[in-house]
């Protein structure tokens, strides 16, 4: 279960680091552009090596990665509501109902 839980993190990180490459308009990998500024450490607040602090059952690791996702769609949307709801994938009314269920504000 434990093995479960740490690639549920790991994949919540992915997802946070591509979400977070978007918004910052930078690279993450090999191959992009000359003159572009590659993704920092710092630019995502990440603690390297934390898995243990990671969620310990799979709820509450959807809801960190729901967030998260939410959070960075709310920001490279500028907090429209519905250029977010689009970015996700999901109607403004669910939108709002995450937004709510998560206490997130737009």
């Amino acid at each position: 279960m434990h093995e479960v839980v740490e690639l549920l993190w790991i994949a919540a990180q992915v997802v946070e680091l591509a979400l977070a490459a978007c918004v910052l308009g930078v690279g993450v990998a090999a191959g992009t552009q000359a003159g572009e500024r590659l993704i920092a450490a710092e630019d995502l607040d990440l603690v390297a090596g934390n898995a243990s602090e990671a969620p310990l059952n799979l709820k509450s690791a959807r809801e960190h990665a729901d967030r998260n996702v939410i959070r960075h769609a709310l920001a490279r949307s500028e907090g429209n509501i519905s250029n977010t709801a689009r970015l996700l994938g999901i109607s403004r009314p669910t939108l709002y109902d995450l937004l709510k269920q998560y206490d997130l504000h737009a």
